[in-house]
């Protein structure tokens, strides 16, 4: 699933070829993506100047001169830019110059309109790229759960995911089990520090993915990894059983919250 760095990615590119572009006219076809009536939504959008485009958590959101369109990309949504419509296109949205398609495999993503941000998604916690070491170290000693499915959490900090949360974990020598409230400063300012330095836009230049399969840019173009990263996925991601980088012990692959650990 998409996370913060591939969000991130998608609005960087899309952000200055949307803002200021008209909607002419938007078709939906999936039920499972778009939940609100088809023609109903087309009229409410059509005509509507697009005012930015921003990241939210692992939401992409487009503000509207009247209204925001929200989207989530699920597993395998992609939203590309003058691309050919094809059989896994679930919306299409006519600009004034240009076409956004919205493709979905598996019909997990999520679009939708409101006046504004939706409740849901304005509730999230602080952005895991912009929280500072003392709200994180706050936050942390009010909860007793484990680190990982905390951070994973997207009310405690919106925009971490499995793939990054392992990668920040592993960089800071913090267990993915252990209680987060129970975590020294030092801890807490090495899993802050690292969490911010895994997702950072500059280190990637530009590049801000781990290999997930089947991810495309809004040109439709594959990432390359960049320097220093394996195309596979960082410096833990895709080990099993196997000797992980400058670490004398082995890498074991478990299960915590029902998701690889």
């Amino acid at each position: 699933m998409p996370e913060l760095p591939e969000v991130e990615t998608v609005v960087r590119t899309l952000a200055p070829r949307l803002t200021g572009r008209r909607i002419e006219d938007a078709k939906f076809f999936s039920k499972h993506v778009v939940r609100q009536n088809f023609n109903v939504l087309a009229k409410r959008i059509r005509g509507k100047t697009v005012q930015s485009v921003e990241r939210h958590g692992k939401f992409i959101v487009i503000a509207l001169d009247a209204g925001t369109l929200v989207v989530h990309l699920g597993m395998t949504g992609k939203l590309l830019m003058d691309a050919q419509p094809g059989p896994y296109t679930r919306a299409l949205f006519e600009l004034d110059s240009g076409l956004l398609v919205y493709d979905d495999i598996r019909h997990f993503g999520r679009i939708e309109y409101d006046e504004k941000l939706p409740k849901r998604v304005a509730r999230l916690g602080p952005d895991a790229f912009h929280i500072s070491v003392e709200e994180f170290i706050a936050r942390l000693r009010k909860h007793r759960s484990m680190i990982k499915p905390l951070l994973m959490n997207q009310t405690f900090v919106r925009g971490m995911g499995n793939i990054y949360t392992d990668e920040a974990l592993f960089a800071a020598r913090i267990h993915p089990r252990a209680i987060a409230s129970r975590l020294r400063r030092p801890c807490h300012t090495a899993a802050r520090i690292d969490d911010r330095d895994s997702l950072r836009c500059d280190r990637f230049e530009g590049v801000l993915y781990l290999g997930l399969r089947g991810f495309r840019g809004p040109e439709g173009n594959v990432p390359v990894a960049s320097p220093g990263l394996r195309s596979r996925g960082g410096a833990v991601r895709g080990l099993r059983d196997s000797g992980a980088p400058d670490c004398a012990r082995f890498a074991r692959d478990s299960l915590l919250s029902s998701m690889s650990t």
